[in-house]
């Protein structure tokens, strides 16, 4: 039997037939491999690393205020971006209605409704792909979860329950819970009446963001307590006064990422879970978060 002609013959699921692969809880054939990699499918959600944009809403092509990316979130997922942190703020028009905007809302920022239907297009299309949401929010839980509800998110969040081991990457995708929120404000608990909306402090932690310099870099615990927490975010960025492309030029190269992400590995003791930084096309992220994971280029 060719190659062609296997593949096409255990990717019949949806007809009932699933001899030599597996399907997922929808019916639908499942990838075979996890996050873009097959070696990472038995790696729990916490034991493996994503490459990350800080302020994921606020690009330029879009001609959003205070950017610090350049492209949008579609195009940031096609990219390879994983994690995303994002800012809400009530719609000054509609106070039940959440925006994407970073600082001040002006005229034409798009809605987290919008956003969320993005992701779950993309999560829809990707089943490989496990996103993470990390809000920095100004507006209430209820209005968050309508945005989901709306956006048609809903069927992909998953709750994690704190204390248990994180599931792995294989086990998200075939219940197809693969979208992990976790939020600074109004987070929700395992008894609460939005369990997927996570208390980011529960379960993560952050180093230091406030740099303005490569010098300012550092990997202590900032936010967050790293114990009991494993999940960990690492910021990467300059903020002097505001982001800019400049400034991610001339950090996020290798030569300076990869020693910041070094230390921080060491001195945590543990691979960050998200690399976040500022106009992520510039410099060498990927590539980063590909060795974290043990890929290296040859």
């Amino acid at each position: 039997m060719s190659r062609h002609a296997f593949v096409s013959f255990v990717t019949l699921c949806p007809l009932g037939i699933a001899l030599l692969t597996s399907c997922g809880g929808d019916g639908t054939s499942l990838p075979s491999t996890c996050a873009g990699h097959a070696e990472l499918c038995d790696r729990g959600y916490d034991q493996v690393s994503f490459a990350a944009t800080h302020n994921s809403m606020a690009d330029t092509d879009s001609q959003r205020f205070a950017a610090c990316q350049t492209h949008d979130i579609a195009r940031q997922l096609e990219d390879g971006i994983r994690g995303f942190m994002i800012d809400t703020h009530i719609d000054p028009q509609d106070p039940t209605r959440a925006l994407m905007c970073h600082a001040a809302c002006i005229d034409g920022e798009a809605s987290l409704e919008t956003g969320m239907r993005t992701i779950t297009t993309y999560l829809r299309h990707h089943r490989d792909a496990i996103v993470t949401i990390i809000f920095e929010s100004y507006v209430s839980a209820d209005v968050t979860a309508d945005a989901f509800e709306k956006g048609g998110a809903m069927p992909y969040v998953y709750a994690h329950v704190r204390g248990q081991a994180w599931p792995t990457l294989r086990t998200m995708i075939e219940t197809n819970q693969r979208l992990v929120v976790f939020t600074d404000h109004d987070g929700g608990n395992e008894t609460g009446t939005y369990p997927w909306y996570m208390d980011q402090w529960q379960y993560a932690f952050q180093n230091p963001y406030a740099a303005t310099t490569a010098l300012d870099f550092a990997c202590g615990t900032d936010r967050g307590t790293d114990a009991p927490n494993t999940v960990f975010i690492m910021n990467h960025f300059l903020t002097a006064p505001t982001a800019s492309l400049a400034l991610a030029t001339s950090v996020n190269p290798y030569s300076v990422l990869e020693p910041h992400v070094h230390a921080c590995k060491t001195e945590q003791a543990r691979n960050p879970n998200f690399v976040t930084v500022d106009f992520y096309e510039t410099g060498d992220l990927l590539r980063v978060v590909d060795e974290l994971n043990g890929f290296i280029a040859p």
